[in-house]
């Protein structure tokens, strides 16, 4: 996966990827209760 983060073109490797539905379950995560984080996408800080 290749994505755009401020103009500077980057790639994600295999294992930071996730499956659609997951991503989904994590932004409605997200809306409802403020946290992103669930079972299986977990957000860290660089």
């Amino acid at each position: 996966m290749v994505f755009d983060y401020f103009g500077s073109w980057s790639e994600a490797p295999a294992e930071w990827l996730v499956l659609l539905e997951k991503a989904t379950i994590s932004l409605e995560s997200y809306v409802n209760t403020g946290l992103p984080d669930t079972e299986d996408v977990v957000f860290e800080p660089d």
